[in-house]
C-alpha cells in the first residue's frame, strides 16, 4: 500500500497516463480516462472502440519476441520466461508469488508459447508478428525480448530489423 507515500520531486508536467485495453470496453474506458491506449494484440477492434469513444492519444503495443541463436533456444527461453501470459489475465494478479505462478502455467508447453511469440535468429518471424501491429493501427511498439539475454537482440535489431522497418 502506499497511503503514507509521498511524492517530493513532482515533474515539470504531468505526465500522459496510458489506460491498458484488452477489449473493447477497456478501451472505450481508456478514451474516457486515459491520455493514450496500450494493449499486447493486434486488434484494430480496439483501436475504434478507442477512437470512437473519444480517445485522441497514442496508441500503444507490446510485441513479445524471442531473439536466439536457434528457434529450439528461443522457444526454450519463451517457455521459461512468458509462460505465465498464457495462463490467463484474471489469475495470474491474485496470485502471491512464484510457485504459484509456475503452477498456474504448468499446463501451457512450449508450442503454445510459439503460437503466440515470434521466435528464433531470422528476421521473418519478427518482422510478421510487428506487421500484425502496424496494419491494425497502433502507431507506437513496445518491442518486448523475452529472457535475460538483451543485449544480443539489441545487435539483432540493429542489424536485421531496425532497417528493415524503417524502410
Amino acid at each position: 500500500m502506499l497511503d503514507d507515500a509521498k511524492l517530493y520531486d513532482r515533474p515539470d508536467r504531468v505526465p500522459a497516463i496510458i489506460g491498458a485495453a484488452g477489449g473493447p470496453e477497456a478501451a472505450q474506458l481508456a478514451a474516457r480516462k486515459a491520455d493514450g491506449m496500450i494493449t499486447t494484440v493486434p486488434q484494430s477492434d480496439l483501436i475504434e472502440a478507442f477512437r470512437s469513444a473519444g480517445g485522441k492519444g497514442p496508441l500503444y503495443a507490446e510485441v513479445p519476441m524471442c531473439y536466439a541463436a536457434s528457434e529450439k533456444k528461443a522457444r526454450e527461453i519463451a517457455h521459461r520466461y512468458h509462460r505465465w501470459s498464457l495462463a490467463g489475465g484474471a489469475v495470474m494478479p491474485e496470485l502471491p508469488d512464484t510457485n504459484t505462478f509456475a503452477a498456474a502455467s504448468s499446463h501451457i508447453t512450449p508450442d503454445d508459447v510459439a503460437e503466440e511469440v515470434s521466435l528464433g535468429p531470422s528476421p521473418e518471424p519478427h518482422l510478421k508478428a510487428i506487421r500484425k501491429y502496424i496494419e491494425a493501427g497502433f502507431d507506437h511498439l513496445i518491442l518486448m525480448q523475452i529472457g535475460p539475454e538483451q543485449d544480443p537482440f539489441f545487435e539483432f535489431f540493429e542489424h536485421e530489423l531496425r532497417h528493415t522497418l524503417l524502410s
